[in-house]
């Protein structure tokens, strides 16, 4: 891919922003490298420096530009939420704690139920908070108990 470097620099604010920042750091990697010769390991580290001095940028821009909560709505655009649920842990996407289960408890301490902690992070309406190995426990124990499944859950698996 041939990568003119004056496009880049003549690019505006505009065209900037509406791209993403891994497309920039792709482009500044690609225009470096036309004037530096670097190893695949200076490349890495180059990459990882532009890309986190972009973000940091942005952050700081939009801190300047918006009040808090306009910066955590954007934040939460980025997270995937079923990405918080591990084997063994759920991460709760307020606080950042790691927990088997996201109790109701835990939940109020941030002001939100189960459902409005599920709207609000885009989890499905009846998706179980809890990690993936609890969620095996709770089902065995169902069906040593007999427990119809009345109750269906969306899959972890």
């Amino acid at each position: 891919m041939e990568l003119n470097v004056d496009v880049i620099l003549a690019s505006s604010p505009e065209d900037i922003k509406n791209t993403g920042i891994t497309e920039l750091v792709h482009k500044i990697t690609l225009a470096q490298a036309k004037h530096v010769v670097m190893s695949p390991k200076e490349i890495d580290k180059f990459m990882q420096t532009v890309f986190n001095r972009i973000k940091q940028m942005r952050d700081e821009e939009l801190k300047t530009k918006f009040g808090k909560q306009e910066i955590e709505e954007e934040k939460e655009k980025e997270i995937n939420p079923m990405s918080t649920i591990k084997k063994d842990t759920i991460i709760c996407l307020e606080c950042g704690g790691k927990f088997k289960t996201l109790s109701a408890a835990h939940l109020a301490t941030h002001g939100l139920t189960h459902d409005e902690y599920r709207e609000k992070w885009g989890f499905p309406k009846r998706f179980p908070l809890v990690s993936k190995s609890y969620l095996n426990k709770l089902s065995e124990y169902a069906k040593r108990q007999r427990i119809p499944g009345t109750r269906r859950f969306i899959s972890l698996h």
